[in-house]
């Protein structure tokens, strides 16, 4: 089943933890949603492609359409995490059974679903992070380039920061506070357990200490106070490089995110608004626009 501009809408968002897929055929249609295991093609490109046609199909199934109705006439927006060029996106989109399929990263439908398609600016701060620019449908953005070569302000480094700051209150270079003597009671009090810590560590192991800097920081804490300044920073820093003016719509969206706002200027969250959709909704969007629909969500 397709609609009078004969057109089945598929959107798509991927990532590590999972995929999700919707369809819909017009504004106010049954949509259909499903999902799928691990999107992340860097690290799995075959399981990738599987796991996001499980989930266009699962959605398929749910809202009534025949999925072979997809290469004639589906139009799709596909962002995952882990492509990296056009290489990475034809090799995807050649092996989805779709007419017009369009494939990124998974930072446009984040960003499409936070401003609802609209103009504005994101703040896109969970275990990893980017800064981002959209503009009369131009999108720009800055960072995402994950935690060993960037991830500023993410939680992820945030976490790491504080990991490091340990070690350094522990060479004398910054006073011990509450928050860093608690993180090394964690380890045992040691440096040694600190270090063997980051040995293994992963950016999630990281970003689970974000939370610990953000509460202390609010509490006062002045190593706490520190991290979250220098976050903010970044971010400020990255706003203004992708042209930021005072009176442009922000979002700050993510994990940890929000939690950057009460450290950054008032010209910067002058217009603060808070997300309108979800990188699925976001995905949607693109797609509506991609066919024509821009009303299609």
């Amino acid at each position: 089943m397709a609609d009078s501009n004969g057109s089945v809408l598929i959107g798509v968002d991927g990532g590590g933890s999972g995929c999700r897929a919707a369809v819909a055929c017009e504004p106010g249609s049954v949509r259909g949603e499903g999902s799928g295991g691990s999107a992340n093609f860097s690290t799995d490109p075959d399981g990738t492609i599987e796991n996001v046609r499980v989930a266009i199909f699962s959605a398929c199934a749910q809202a009534g359409i025949d999925p072979a109705v997809l290469e004639a006439c589906g139009v799709a927006h596909v962002g995952l995490a882990g492509v990296m060029d056009d290489g990475d996106a034809a090799r995807v989109a050649a092996r989805l059974p779709i007419a017009d399929c369009v494939v990124t990263d998974d930072r446009p439908t984040a960003v499409a679903g936070a401003l609802g398609g609209g103009d504005g600016y994101v703040i896109a701060a969970g275990t990893g992070s980017f800064v981002a620019r959209s503009v009369g449908g131009e999108a720009g953005f800055v960072g995402g380039w994950g935690l060993r070569i960037g991830d500023e302000a993410s939680a992820a480094w945030i976490g790491r920061a504080l990991i490091s700051r340990v070690l350094h209150c522990a060479d004398g270079l910054y006073p011990h506070s509450e928050l860093t003597e608690r993180i090394l009671s964690e380890f045992e009090s040691t440096t040694t357990g600190v270090v063997r810590f980051s040995l293994k560590a992963t950016p999630f192991d990281y970003g689970a200490h974000a939370p610990k800097v953000v509460e202390a920081a609010k509490a006062g804490d002045a190593n706490g106070l520190d991290l979250m300044r220098a976050g903010a920073a970044y971010l400020v820093q990255a706003l203004k490089a992708l042209g930021f003016a005072p009176g442009a719509r922000l979002c700050a969206m993510g994990g940890i995110g929000g939690a950057f706002v009460d450290y950054l200027p008032g010209d910067i969250t002058a217009n603060m608004v808070t997300a309108q959709g979800s990188p699925l909704d976001g995905a949607m969007v693109l797609a509506a626009q991609r066919a024509g629909k821009a009303g299609v969500a």
